[in-house]
């Protein structure tokens, strides 16, 4: 697999997982976690959101409904093929996941990984409260906000490995352009407005040490859905990449269970 293609891994065909990684990121993000999910009989669908995996020109011409879209496509290509249907993803990809699983009710259970409805994790510098001012005006277009150390991973082995194919436009972007922050608020504030509308069953995992965002996104989220069944895991070791940092066999293995019950 390339790290700029998006996955398939085929399992017993009886039940699908739709797998929705970061803004800025891809697959790669979920290729470890996927390939568990696969080893438990599941198929698993890993797309690539519009505008990623290609140039951040393409990024900064596409709005939140075009990332949503691209899952939607997908999930609606799938559905009449199994009779049931998980969501999980990372980041925005969590944040997409929950909006996803109002679309199909064969969509039974959703998971939210390290949901960024906040730009307040500990490595966002105070300004950033400014954002919202700077975007107001045409600066957006040239704005950047640049990924820095440690990159959202506490593992340094992992880290340096992702580091290094961040230097090579390998695997992610390595800045957010300042449209693209504007629309990751405006899904945010979409969000936040939709999840007393939202009834699936959702786990969401979160590390209370995310460099990106803060557990104020999980435990929102977590307050606000009207899911009768919930659960919220707030994680110790690891910063905003859980699916490849230290506790990624956690997240599996709670996501999974979640799922089975």
């Amino acid at each position: 697999m390339s790290y700029r293609e998006g996955f398939i891994l085929k399992g017993e065909g009886k039940k699908a997982l739709i797998l929705i990684h970061g803004l800025t990121g891809g697959p790669f993000e979920l290729r470890w976690i996927g390939g568990k999910f696969n080893q438990e009989g599941y198929d698993v669908y890993c797309p690539i959101l519009a505008g990623h995996c290609t140039t951040l020109e393409d990024l900064k011409k596409t709005k939140w409904q075009d990332w949503l879209d691209s899952v939607r496509t997908l999930l609606k290509t799938i559905e009449n093929d199994y009779e049931s249907i998980y969501v999980a993803g990372l980041c925005v990809g969590g944040m997409l996941s929950l909006l996803l699983s109002k679309e199909s009710e064969k969509v039974k259970k959703v998971a939210a990984w390290s949901p960024t409805l906040y730009l307040d994790g500990w490595s966002i510098p105070k300004a950033v409260k400014l954002l919202p001012l700077v975007l107001a005006t045409p600066v957006k277009h040239f704005f950047y906000f640049k990924e820095k150390f440690p990159y959202g991973i506490k593992n340094e082995a992992v880290r340096k490995k992702v580091s290094s194919l961040l230097t090579k436009n390998a695997v992610a972007y390595d800045r957010f352009p300042g449209v693209t922050i504007k629309e990751l608020l405006k899904l945010s504030k979409h969000l936040i407005k939709e999840l007393p509308t939202i009834t699936k069953p959702v786990i969401v995992l979160h590390s209370q040490y995310d460099d990106l965002s803060s557990v104020k996104s999980a435990y929102t989220i977590y307050e606000k859905v009207s899911s009768p069944e919930k659960k919220l895991l707030i994680l110790k070791d690891s910063y905003h990449m859980i699916t490849i940092d230290n506790e990624r066999e956690t997240v599996f293995r709670e996501t999974l269970n979640f799922f089975e019950k």
